[in-house]
C-alpha cells in the first residue's frame, strides 16, 4: 500500500484492526495515514467500537502484536508505528527481545567470507540460514523437525515416508505442455488435479481443462490394483465459457490400509461436435492419487494445526505423506510472501509440480473430511 491523498476504505480499516492485512509494509502505510489522517483514525475508532476499560486493560496485558506489527515496528522504529505497539514494546521485555533479534538479524551482511545467508519470510516470522551457523527458526520445534526443515533448506529436496508409493509417473511429454496450449486450441482433455500425490479428502475433487469444442463429459475413477471401476460421472455439459470443469464422486473412496493401497486412477472422455470422442493426451503422467490412511489423517491434522502459523513447515508436513498438492499451495504463498527470493522458488520447483497442474485460486485441502 503506497500512501496518497484517498481516505484508507473500510475493508483496509478492518484488516487492520483485525491484523490481517498481508506485510509489515502495508501496517507502516497504514500507520502512516492514520497519523496524518483524524478522518480514518475516527472512522477505525468506530470500527473498533467503545471497548470498557477493564477490557482494553486486558488486551494490553495480555495481547501481544502479531507478528507483523512486531516486525513493521523493527523496521521503523517507533515513529512510524502506533503509540500503543511501541508502548506495548517498552514495557513487554518478550516483545522487546523480539524486536532486538530482528534488528540484529536485519543488520547481518548478506554475505560472509565463509558462505552467504539464506533468508524467508513466514507468516511465524523470519528463517534464517547462514553456512557458518545453523538454521535460527522463527518458533519452536522439536529437534527431528528442526533438522527436517534444515536439511530441506541445505539439499532442496522433500523427504518422504519410506514405502511410501511415489505416484510421480514422469513421461516425456506432460500435462503441462499441454495445459499451455491456448483454450481454443486445445484438441485434447488436461487432467489438473489430483494427479500423482496423495490426497486427504475420501470424496477428492477431480478437476481438468475442457477440450475446443466438446461436449458429454464423462469421468471414471478405477482401483489402481483391480483396474476395477470405483465410480463413474453421469453426462457432464459444459457451459459455453467454461475451460476448467470439476466432478466429486458422490460416495467416499476406501482409503489406504492394510487391505488395500488406497491407490486410484481416473481419466475424462467428452465427444467433439463432429461426435468423435476426445481423451487426454495418451503422452501425460498416469492420472495416479492415493487416499491417505485415516491414521495418518489424524495424525497430519494434529501436526499442521500446531504449526499452522509456517507454509514452510506445513509444505514439508505435507510432501512427507505424499500430499504434493497441498506441499506446492504452501510453497505458493511461501513464494509470494518472499517476491524474488531463489530459495523459495526452488522449494517449490523442487516439488516437480508446475502451477499448470493444479486448480487456479485453489485452497489448500480441508483436513476433515473422511
Amino acid at each position: 500500500m503506497s500512501e496518497r491523498e484517498e481516505h484508507l476504505t473500510e475493508q483496509v480499516l478492518e484488516a487492520y484492526l483485525n491484523g490481517t492485512l498481508s506485510s509489515a509494509e502495508e501496517y507502516l502505510a497504514v500507520d502512516a495515514h492514520l497519523a496524518a489522517c483524524a478522518a480514518c483514525g475516527s472512522r477505525l475508532q468506530q470500527l473498533a467500537g467503545p471497548p470498557s476499560a477493564e477490557l482494553s486493560a486486558l488486551k494490553e496485558l495480555v495481547l501481544h502484536p502479531d507478528y507483523r506489527r512486531i516486525e513493521a515496528y523493527a523496521q521503523g522504529g517507533e515513529a512510524a508505528v502506533s503509540a500503543r505497539v511501541a508502548a506495548h514494546c517498552r514495557e513487554c521485555p518478550e516483545c522487546a527481545e523480539e524486536v532486538a533479534d530482528l534488528r540484529e538479524l536485519w543488520a547481518l551482511p548478506n554475505a560472509s567470507a565463509t558462505g552467504t545467508q539464506e533468508r524467508l519470510r513466514d507468516t511465524c516470522g523470519l528463517w534464517v540460514r547462514a553456512l557458518e551457523r545453523p538454521l535460527t527458526p522463527p518458533l519452536a520445534l522439536p529437534d527431528e523437525l528442526a533438522r527436517k526443515v534444515e536439511r530441506l533448506l541445505e539439499t532442496r529436496r522433500f523427504p518422504r515416508i519410506p514405502g511410501r508409493p511415489d505416484l510421480r509417473l514422469a513421461t516425456p511429454g506432460t500435462m503441462q505442455d499441454a495445459g499451455n496450449s491456448p483454450a481454443p486450441a486445445r484438441s485434447v482433455i488436461v487432467l489438473v488435479s489430483p494427479v500423482g500425490t496423495v490426497v486427504m479428502e475420501a470424496r477428492p475433487v477431480l478437476r481438468w481443462l475442457r477440450a475446443a469444442e466438446s461436449r458429454d463429459y464423462r469421468v471414471m475413477i478405477l482401483d489402481e490394483e483391480t483396474e476395477e471401476e470405483v465410480a463413474v460421472s453421469p453426462l457432464l455439459q459444459p457451459s459455453e465459457d467454461m475451460e476448467q470443469m470439476e466432478w466429486t464422486p458422490p460416495d467416499p473412496l476406501p482409503r489406504a490400509g492394510r487391505e488395500h493401497s488406497g491407490v486410484y486412477v481416473w481419466s475424462v472422455s467428452a465427444r467433439g461436435e463432429d461426435g468423435m470422442p476426445i481423451y487426454p493426451d495418451p503422452r501425460a503422467p498416469r492420472p495416479l492419487f492415493q487416499v491417505l490412511e485415516a491414521e495418518l489423517l489424524e495424525e497430519l491434522k494434529a501436526t499442521t494445526e500446531r504449526y499452522r502459523d509456517s507454509y514452510l513447515v506445513k509444505a514439508l508436513l505435507y510432501s512427507e505423506h505424499g500430499l504434493t498438492e497441498a506441499a506446492a499451495q504452501e510453497l505458493e504463498a511461501l513464494a509470494s510472501a518472499n517476491p524474488g527470493s531463489d530459495l523459495a522458488a526452488e522449494l517449490l520447483a523442487a516439488l516437480g509440480l508446475g502451477s499448470e497442474s493444479r486448480p487456479s485460486g485453489s485452497q489448500p485441502p480441508s483436513p476433515i473430511s473422511t
